[in-house]
This record gives structure tokens, sequence and C-alpha cells, in this order.
């Protein structure tokens, strides 16, 4: 069945956005946050070090997590971003309980 130019226009329209997987960004965050996290459950980062670690978590740590995790609900991707968005919240307390 041969359709008009009417009947197309009428149509829907799917638009498709052109974002990347964010799970590199929350994996790299998440690698970052857990290496600190380590550091200090093991003793290796103490005393004077544990504020500035605690800063690193909420500053940088954080915010990437939470990027990631607003890019994946962009990409539809809702597993992926209630998980990173549960991490991201888990490292800005972590990083809060350590300043």
């Amino acid at each position: 069945m041969i359709r008009s130019e009417a009947d197309r226009a009428r149509g829907a329209t799917v638009t498709v956005r052109p974002y990347g997987n964010p799970l590199p960004l929350g994996f790299f965050a998440f690698g970052i946050g857990m290496f600190l996290l380590a550091g200090i459950s093991l003793g290796l980062i103490g005393g004077d070090q544990m504020r500035p670690a605690g800063i690193l978590l909420a500053v940088f740590v954080f915010p990437l997590e939470f990027l990631a995790a607003v890019m994946a609900f962009l990409s539809r991707d809702t597993a992926a971003a209630a998980a990173l968005g549960l991490f991201a919240t888990s490292w800005a307390a972590q990083g809060v309980l350590h300043i």
C-alpha cells in the first residue's frame, strides 16, 4: 500500500539520542572510590590523610558516578541508572562521613 505524503507527515516521530554508554565512566569512578575506601579500611590511609580522602570521595567520585547515572537515565538504561545512582549516593555519604 502506498501512503501519501500527508499520511507520512501525521505519523509518529522517533527521536534517537546519540548518547554513549555511561558504564565505563561509572566503572572508572567506582574503581577510584573502591581504591580509596580499601586504603582507608586497610589502614594505609589514616590520620591526617583521612580528610583529603573523604574530600576526594565527595568531590571527585560522587559527581562522576552521578553523571554516569544521569547519562544512563537519558540513554534509557534503567538498571544501570539505578545501580549507578545507588553507588553515587553511597560515595557521597562515605565522603561526608570521612570529612
